[in-house]
């Protein structure tokens, strides 16, 4: 199935703010290798979305409820300038494109947590018994790739960018 690419308009079913040719071009800029495949590209692009997706962590509101991802948005203003509601900022696209390069690379842009862990038992009562667990005995750490976060950081809020207040 190929890549659905969001075009401004808030589509439903929209998996990717960069297309496979942006993605080689922009690492091809940067000296990285990537996939020669279109099919391997757009699986490298589905995985650098996952992390794209912070709802209210950036600027302005969501343009439609039935939106497949964050963008586009209503109401940003970056540095002064406003972003109309079908323009999508080109930080979007990079930063996704810096993420798809980190899981080529191998980073696990999104780990999950094994299922039935406990962690420590952080309270113990004997008698009329009380047993507690820490949430769980595995640290997951989820990577932070630099580079994507600081293409990013414009359009986040408390970020650097600008937040405007509709009343």
């Amino acid at each position: 199935m190929s890549l659905v690419i969001e075009t401004g308009g808030g589509l439903p079913n929209a998996e990717s703010y960069a297309t496979v040719a942006f993605f080689k071009s922009f690492a091809a800029s940067l000296g990285e290798t990537v996939p020669t495949t279109e099919k391997e590209c757009e699986v490298l692009l589905r995985k650098g979305m996952e992390p794209m997706q912070r709802g209210d962590d950036y600027l302005g509101c969501r343009y439609s409820r039935d939106q497949a991802l964050d963008w586009p948005r209503e109401g940003v203003v970056v540095d002064r300038f406003a972003y109309a509601t079908s323009e999508l900022p080109s930080q979007l696209a990079r930063a996704q494109c810096v993420y798809a390069i980190e899981a080529h690379k191998g980073t696990d842009l999104m780990p999950t947590r094994p299922a039935n862990t406990q962690g420590a038992i952080v309270e113990e009562t004997v008698g009329p018994l009380t047993t507690r667990y820490a949430e769980s005995g595995m640290a997951i750490t989820v990577p932070k790739v630099e580079r994507a976060e600081r293409i990013l950081r414009p359009l986040l809020r408390n970020a650097g960018g600008i937040r405007l207040i509709r009343g």
